[in-house]
């Protein structure tokens, strides 16, 4: 009828009508991903907010304090590249630009724990730092071990997460896998860990990927929307547990884009 119909978007408040949680120095928050550059400085404002107890999860293990390499990430990076390179040859390794960048994403990582680390304890806050992969199943249900004596957990943040956009022919399956179990079989251990310990709030980091695709990421979108979805049937699960899910876009200079 000369009609054409396209789905649109409708900008709605976020309020369901419920409470905020109330956060506190006794506040006890679990975050995951907690050395991603985004994590650290969401962590921060969660710290400068309540000055509660952080646990933090990620694959890289706790920065050593007064690493002089922390410090010239933050002051000094193009110096600290120059080093780098130099570093690789005397190792007798090809000094590529793409090595380079990949010890400077190490210390991205390790600066940005250092940073979340840092934050917490200027707030008066408490801060344990758990090295563990979140697909390994014990090793998580030893680290929430830790956490049970609090008898709960008011804030679980999920935002650990990876990316790698390639289209099909060129993606291999275990890259596929790494993108896909890192954010869920790593929600469904945690869940499982905590079992019958009350959460307040669960936080998962997702992504608009998960809500529209992505060229390249159908491994990466598919693990975004299950978050979703999962989240949603804590209506069923964990009634007193109030379920959130952020579909985030890019962000300029910090981030995985």
């Amino acid at each position: 009828g000369g009609e054409r119909w396209t789905v649109g978007l409708v900008e709605e408040p976020a309020a369901d009508g419920a409470p905020g949680l109330a956060l506190g120095r006794d506040s006890v928050f679990v975050v995951t991903g907690a050395a991603g550059s985004i994590v650290a400085a969401i962590t921060a404002d969660l710290a400068a907010a309540s000055g509660g107890v952080f646990h933090l999860l990620d694959r890289v293990p706790a920065p050593a304090p007064g690493d002089p390499d922390l410090a010239r990430f933050a002051t000094d990076r193009d110096g600290l590249k120059r080093d780098l390179f130099e570093r690789l040859k005397a190792r007798g390794e090809r000094a590529t630009p793409a090595l380079v960048e990949r010890e400077l994403a190490g210390l991205e990582r390790l600066h940005a724990a250092a940073s979340a680390l840092a934050a917490i304890r200027a707030a008066g806050g408490t801060a344990h730092y758990h090295c563990v992969d979140l697909l390994d199943g014990a090793a998580v249900a030893r680290v929430i071990d830790e956490v049970r004596p609090a008898g709960r957990i008011d804030v679980l943040v999920h935002a650990a997460g990876l990316e790698i956009s390639r289209t099909l022919p060129d993606k291999s399956t275990e890259e596929c896998d790494r993108v896909f179990d890192v954010k869920s079989d790593g929600w469904f251990n945690l869940l499982h860990a905590i079992g019958d310990l009350p959460v307040g709030a669960t936080v998962a980091f997702s992504s608009i990927a998960g809500r529209f695709g992505n060229r390249g990421q159908t491994d990466y979108s598919a693990a975004n929307d299950l978050l979703c979805k999962t989240t949603a049937s804590l209506r069923a699960t964990r009634p007193d547990t109030r379920g959130l899910v952020i579909d985030w876009t890019a962000w300029r200079d910090i981030g995985m884009a």
